[in-house]
């Protein structure tokens, strides 16, 4: 069983949908998108009869699956699939519609997207906007970029606002307690946001080891705090705990462009960062 819930969630970069159940994770934007086209889209072909004490003759008794949609005021439809047909097509009853009826299968293939291909796959995707404090781990080394913001002035010294009236706010970067130059920082931490997994751990072969990385977010609005740990997980991968909870892996390749930008970063953070283009 899925859940998919429009969730309003300040300070991440993926805005939408949120898989609620089997766990709570951001939903692919594109995926559910594409979802709920189908869903809508679905179509009954024909009414096949009004006679409901025949739903096991109908495969309805012990659906092969169901989907509900909700509005915002939690009104609700739901769809009921039965035995499938030789053109594919499936019986079907709708909530609140008597009857049984048949559906075409041409808008159905959503009911074959899992959780994992329905989640996005980001580790930790936060708008750095959010983030007062970003605390890096690794075996050798602790650093700490500090994001400090102050209003942007005019040239007459004057406050600077955006179309809706919002002061604009400048970012000001130290790593470590010196001063950081600003695109090379904005580079290296899109560099640490794009991780992706690969896949869902298997919970006998997560092992409680030490982590390469330890990324700790605090933030101002959302979720204060968001720690993300990448521990041993097997020869390939490494397991992905955020806040307490293993759910998710990643390759190990992945963590170590991450590790040799965190490297280049903390060598010159004063300076622009040569590939940057």
């Amino acid at each position: 069983k899925v859940v998919l819930e429009y969730v309003d969630t300040p300070g991440v970069l993926v805005a939408g949908y949120t898989i609620t159940s089997p766990y709570t994770v951001a939903a692919d934007t594109t995926l559910t998108s594409e979802l709920f086209e189908q869903a809508a889209a679905t179509t009954l072909l024909s009414f096949v009869t009004d006679d409901e004490t025949k739903k096991a003759d109908y495969g309805l008794e012990d659906p092969y699956a169901n989907f509900a949609i909700y509005d915002g005021s939690n009104n609700s439809l739901t769809v009921y699939l039965g035995d499938r047909l030789e053109d594919g097509s499936y019986y079907c009853q709708v909530s609140g519609m008597p009857g049984i009826y048949t559906v075409s299968d041409a808008n159905l293939g959503f009911l074959d997207y899992s959780e994992f291909a329905l989640m996005d796959k980001f580790c930790t995707i936060v708008d750095i906007a959010s983030v007062d404090q970003l605390t890096l781990e690794t075996e050798d080394h602790t650093d700490v970029i500090d994001v400090t913001r102050t209003p942007e002035l005019d040239e007459d010294g004057n406050e600077v606002k955006d179309e809706e009236g919002n002061v604009t706010m400048e970012e000001h970067f130290t790593l470590n307690g010196k001063d950081a130059h600003e695109r090379h920082t904005r580079l290296f931490y899109q560099d640490l946001i794009s991780l992706q997994v690969d896949g869902e751990v298997n919970p006998d072969k997560v092992k409680d080891g030490e982590p390469v990385l330890k990324t700790t977010f605090i933030r101002n609005v959302g979720e204060k705090k968001i720690v993300t740990e990448y521990i041993p997980y097997d020869a390939d991968y490494y397991a992905v705990r955020q806040n307490g909870e293993t759910r998710f892996y990643l390759l190990k390749s992945r963590v170590q462009k991450v590790l040799d930008s965190l490297d280049e970063y903390r060598q010159n953070y004063d300076q622009p960062r040569e590939d940057d283009t």
